[in-house]
């Protein structure tokens, strides 16, 4: 009877070590899921977060370049009337010298 008794009390101490892991492994598995489902979220707000200063960027380049390009379409035009005025002024003087002459 002794015996028995002793390994009720053994099995039942095996049962409840049992549960204990048992609880302890899903206490571990739901708090790992949790763990990683923030990770998850963190890394989707950091790919949110660059792929929103990529388009600032891409957006801030394509203004810098239609400005160059409408600075460079102003310069030329500037160029383009200063070489008429010196090739006017340029024409007038060799009229001048030819009449002179």
């Amino acid at each position: 009877a002794r015996c028995e008794a002793e390994a009720e009390n053994r099995v039942a101490r095996a049962e409840a070590t049992i549960r204990d892991v048992e609880q302890k492994a899903r206490h571990w598995t739901m708090t790992a899921e949790k763990h990683c489902k923030a990770m998850e979220a963190k890394a989707e707000d950091h790919v949110a977060r660059c792929e929103a200063e990529a388009e600032n960027r891409v957006a801030r380049a394509e203004a810098t370049i239609r400005d160059v390009e409408q600075k460079a379409r102003h310069w030329t035009m500037t160029a383009e009337k200063h070489c008429k005025a010196m090739e006017a002024k340029a024409e007038d003087h060799v009229a001048r010298c030819e009449a002179e002459a």
